[in-house]
């Protein structure tokens, strides 16, 4: 199974063993996606994103601002 923070984890034992040292930290990404007959699609409720890659595009994000702003609080 994959995971970040336990491949950093090992990652940086195997590193410090070496006599190296990292300051490190992650960056956790979600996506909003909707399930759909062929698999997943990112969430769209309004049909706004028109661009390759929807997030990084203030139309897709704008949709969703009040989760945002619930997950910049709880953080």
């Amino acid at each position: 199974m994959y995971c970040a923070r336990q491949n950093m984890k090992r990652v940086l034992s195997e590193v410090r063993a070496a006599g190296y040292s990292f300051q490190v930290g992650i960056e956790p990404e979600h996506f909003l996606v909707t399930r759909t007959e062929d698999g997943i699609r990112v969430w769209d409720p309004n049909n706004v994103d028109s661009l390759e890659k929807p997030c990084y595009d203030f139309k897709g994000i704008s949709n969703v601002m009040d989760y945002l702003q619930d997950m910049m609080s709880a953080m």
